[in-house]
């Protein structure tokens, strides 16, 4: 019976029912808590039915609002007894019933709200989707074109325009690695070259060396292919011979190159490491420099004989002084210089969206973007603040059974059920037949009475025995009638005795505290007498 309070307490809590502090179970509720919880029910279930969350000091108003709570009670359904008596002086099992009732028609209005809130959300999308369906089609039927087309031909032809610089580029590299000759080459480029070899690294002096090398390969190569030219065969075998031995020699190059780059790369990244230390050592040393100059300052104050202390103060003060004026001029100024900067802004704004309409519509639609975000920022905040109270809660909450046992005793309870479903529909049968057979039987008897009771009186003319007989059949037939009255009177006192006793066990199990009701009673008797003597007052 307590889970099942706690439950019901919790329900009430996840309905949004602010609880009385202390309320756990169904036997924390005191009048104010009980009257609360029903106020704050009926108000969600009946946004029309408003009532006061406390109770007030005056015993009539007490009555009056409990008064009006209970009928509101019972205009939504309520089966049991319901008056003041119930909120005033309440027992567990009135309020446990009550409180049960609240929960079902609490949850039955959050249903309907649910689903009232899907179809809400339902018409919401399919006028979003008539919107854009629109729009799509506004968009085909507009002759503009759509700036991001315009973004992307743009990129296009950055594009081509790369591919046509870097085919030539890579074209004349190409000749040169093959031909191994550099007489194709601009005489400007050879200083460049030589830059980008000789800027590397100390360490880069043997890569150095070795172009140098190459240079004058390829020089004397050229000479010996200028002296040769009498001889077109040995000529023809040397120039296959240089031109494998370039090739390798460019490879070899190519791979010394892939790792000078590779050098200053690391190179670079050093540099940039050692220098983001040395801002840092310098700002450090900045910051050291300004404290010793006050610390100097501060001890050349300090062993000052000829200036007291309040000297420097008064020193500093000015200081601070003309500082604050300063900043306050300046303050000035930038607001001016503010207001001239924002009119501007402004008027360049209106110019050009008045240029651009569809740049102030993306910018509205942009600004209202962020202030949804804004709003959904505030509300994850909400949500997150809620869900760490619900975790402290969860973890303040006594442990209760698990899952498994509930479900268990449920299934036992519906197990009992049915069995005593079972029992009373045998019993209602074996009644219906006794019933039908205590007619059939009342009948019969009816009948046979009626012949014998007119046989009997036409014999009973002529004879004075059957006189007499017809005599005591009548009165053992009324006897039978009052038997059968007594009896039926005899088992209608037991279930009236049997009721009785219910209903003394049910207000014995409510515990009324007479000394309660005897102060409630003299506190209403003195508020009436103080509204007699008001309203003699108030006659003339």
């Amino acid at each position: 019976m307590d889970e099942a309070q706690e439950i019901l307490i919790n329900s009430l809590e996840n309905s949004g029912i602010s609880l009385p502090t202390g309320v756990f179970t169904i036997k924390d509720l005191t009048q104010a808590a009980l009257v609360s919880i029903c106020a704050q029910s009926l108000h969600r279930i009946d946004n029309s039915l408003s009532f006061p969350a406390s109770l007030p000091d005056s015993m009539a108003e007490r009555f009056k609002i409990c008064s009006e709570i209970s009928s509101a009670v019972k205009s939504l359904g309520y089966r049991g007894d319901m008056s003041f008596h119930q909120f005033l002086y309440p027992s567990e099992e009135d309020s446990y019933k009550l409180v049960r009732f609240l929960v079902e028609k609490l949850s039955e209005e959050s249903e309907g709200g649910k689903v009232a809130d899907q179809e809400a959300s339902l018409r919401a999308e399919e006028d979003q989707s008539k919107l854009t369906s629109r729009n799509r089609a506004d968009k085909v039927d507009s002759p503009g074109v759509d700036p991001d087309t315009q973004t992307i031909r743009a990129g296009l032809k950055v594009l081509r325009l790369k591919e046509e610089v870097s085919e030539p580029l890579n074209t004349l590299g190409e000749e040169v690695f093959i031909n191994g000759s550099v007489d194709g080459l601009p005489q400007n480029h050879e200083p460049a070259v030589a830059d980008v070899f000789i800027s590397g690294s100390p360490e880069s002096n043997e890569e150095v060396g070795s172009t140098k090398n190459v240079k004058e390969l390829t020089e004397d190569s050229l000479d010996s292919r200028n002296n040769a030219s009498g001889n077109k065969e040995s000529s023809a075998q040397n120039n296959d011979g240089h031109v494998t031995e370039l090739q390798q020699k460019l490879a070899s190059l190519r791979d010394q190159s892939s790792k000078l780059r590779i050098k200053i790369e690391d190179l670079r990244s050093q540099e940039n490491i050692l220098m983001k230390d040395l801002t840092e050592k310098s700002s450090e040393s900045q910051h050291l420099e300004v404290e010793h100059e006050l610390l100097k300052k501060a001890v050349e104050m300090a062993l000052d004989d000829q200036h007291p202390v309040d000297f420097y103060i008064e020193d500093l003060n000015k200081q601070v002084e003309a500082r604050r004026q300063n900043l306050v001029e300046l303050e000035a100024q930038w607001d001016a210089v503010e207001k001239s900067l924002l009119e501007k802004k402004r008027i360049l704004e209106e110019s050009f969206y008045a240029q651009n309409p569809e740049l102030l519509e993306k910018l509205q639609k942009m600004k209202e973007f962020e202030l949804e975000t804004e709003a959904i920022r505030s509300e994850i905040q909400k949500r997150e603040e809620e869900h760490s109270r619900l975790s402290v809660e969860l973890k303040n909450q006594p442990k209760v059974a698990s899952r498994k046992s509930y479900i268990q005793r449920i299934t036992e309870i519906t197990r009992n059920s049915r069995k005593q479903d079972a029992d009373i529909e045998r019993i209602l049968k074996e009644t219906r037949e006794l019933q039908m057979e205590s007619n059939s039987i009342q009948d019969r008897l009816h009948r046979t009475y009626a012949v014998v009771d007119e046989t009997v009186f036409r014999d009973a003319k002529k004879d004075p025995v059957r006189r007499q007989a017809y005599m005591l059949l009548t009165s053992i037939h009324e006897s039978f009638d009052l038997v059968s009255q007594k009896i039926l009177a005899t088992d209608r006192a037991r279930r009236e005795a049997t009721e009785q006793e219910a209903k003394l066990a049910k207000t014995a199990s409510h515990s009324l505290n007479i000394d309660k009701l005897q102060a409630d009673l003299e506190a209403i008797r003195k508020e009436n007498e103080f509204l007699e003597q008001q309203q003699l007052r108030r006659q003339p």
